[in-house]
């Protein structure tokens, strides 16, 4: 019962710059692992929604997702019609697709909002 009680009471003192940290450590793709992986990745979107939930946070999981990667689209390199990160080659398996990436206005709006003191 009292480790019940200690996690409500870590929720409710749960900071915006911690859920920031846990947003940017989740594992997103998660579901395509196995064993032990698998189960953290469980464990850490449980702890996640609970944030969510607690901190009452305005944007989706998507948005928070694409926040953490740094997907910014104005910052992409867009050769012949195919957007690249400015740090990675320009082949196949690095193209970026459009909907992976959120606008630096909308980025900016989620990162002000995690880095907000309450």
């Amino acid at each position: 019962m009292s480790a019940k009680i200690d996690k409500e009471k870590k929720r409710k003192d749960m900071t915006r710059t911690d859920f920031a940290k846990l947003v940017k450590a989740h594992d997103w793709y998660y579901q395509y692992s196995n064993g032990n992986t698998y189960y953290r990745g469980v464990d850490s979107q449980r702890q996640l929604m609970a944030a969510y939930q607690a901190l009452d946070c305005p944007f989706s999981f998507g948005d928070l997702q694409l926040w953490s990667y740094n997907a910014i689209r104005e910052d992409m390199v867009e050769v012949d019609g195919k957007l690249y990160r400015p740090d990675s080659p320009q082949r196949a398996a690095y193209v970026v697709s459009e909907e992976a990436t959120i606008s630096r206005e909308d980025w900016d709006k989620v990162n002000n909002w995690l880095t907000q003191a309450q």
